[in-house]
């Protein structure tokens, strides 16, 4: 499974951490690549309606898959991270302060 990375100093990150689901607010979109050479891209929009992983090759025989292509929304991640580490180490911080 090919993750497209566009920044490379951030992506460091994700080689020290063990991701099972990502969630969909992060994927701008999956390429499904066929047997047969077709190519299904799903948008960020479709995704995010969508309940579950496997709604996403529904109607496709996993057979038939040769590759996912999965397209990250690295500024978000990287936004969201920098966001909630400040928060929590501004927390610990004012704690020793007191």
């Amino acid at each position: 499974m090919a993750i497209e990375r566009n920044d490379r100093s951030f992506s460091n990150i994700f080689d020290e951490i063990d991701m099972h689901t990502v969630p969909t607010k992060y994927i701008l979109s999956i390429l499904i690549t066929l047997v047969s050479g077709e190519q299904i891209e799903i948008p960020a929009d479709i995704l995010q309606s969508m309940d579950s992983a496997d709604d996403v090759i529904a109607g496709i025989e996993r057979e038939s898959i040769t590759g996912v292509d999965i397209s990250l929304d690295y500024e978000a991640i990287k936004i969201d991270v920098t966001a909630n580490m400040k928060s929590v180490l501004g927390e610990l911080f004012d704690n020793h302060e007191k």
